[in-house]
């Protein structure tokens, strides 16, 4: 095993728990993740 996989792999778990962490928090609040906002012509 490479020791360049074994110091990236902590960092890839990381991420992916904290995406799965957030995407559960969303569903629990029903809030879009990103919020889009419509931008008037005139401004």
């Amino acid at each position: 095993m490479d020791i360049e996989l074994l110091l990236w792999l902590p960092i890839i778990l990381l991420t992916f728990a904290s995406i799965i962490k957030m995407l559960t928090k969303n569903k629990e609040n029903q809030k879009p993740w990103i919020r889009i906002e419509e931008i008037k012509e005139n401004e």
